[in-house]
């Protein structure tokens, strides 16, 4: 037969079929996925420095930054045999920053005075697939199906 589950290592695994249950409380040497799990993260990132000698005591630094972030994946997020929780996840991301100095040097001292300037955006678009939500419907009683039922999903899952 088959080693009795150890609910110690959570027991939402062993309701979802043994498979995916923990059997012991070591730390796993591998874990199992049920689905394949590509990626692509793809990162363009420039910067340019410059001054300008305005005389022999005074410079003007200039420094521009720009990174454009995209990264794709799909993830087994629960790590067992069960398809419990997988997340597909986009995020995308941009970053545009401008620093503008005067810098001054004079024997022993030195005065350092500017401007920055600094615009990021950042967006996910993350879908949880798997029978997670199927799960929460079964214990909350609340169809996930509908815009009205995720929210009290969500809600009573206190998020």
């Amino acid at each position: 037969g088959s080693p009795e589950p150890d609910y110690s290592g959570g027991f939402t695994g062993c309701l979802i079929g043994h498979a995916a249950c923990r059997t012991s409380l070591d730390f796993p040497s591998s874990i199992a996925t049920d689905i394949p799990n590509p990626a692509s993260y793809e990162v363009d990132a420039l910067s340019l420095q410059a001054s300008y000698e305005l005389s022999d005591e005074m410079r003007l630094v200039s420094v521009t930054g720009y990174r454009d972030m995209i990264e794709d994946r799909i993830s087994d997020f629960d790590g067992a045999a069960g398809n419990f929780i997988t997340i597909e996840r986009l995020n995308d991301y941009q970053q545009f920053s401008e620093e503008l100095r005067l810098e001054w040097n004079r024997d022993k001292l030195s005065l350092v005075g500017g401007l920055y300037y600094w615009e990021s955006e950042f967006e996910q678009d993350w879908v949880t697939g798997g029978t997670f939500w199927y799960f929460l419907q079964g214990v909350l009683g609340i169809n996930v199906n509908t815009p009205q039922g995720l929210q009290a999903c969500w809600a009573g899952a206190g998020v």
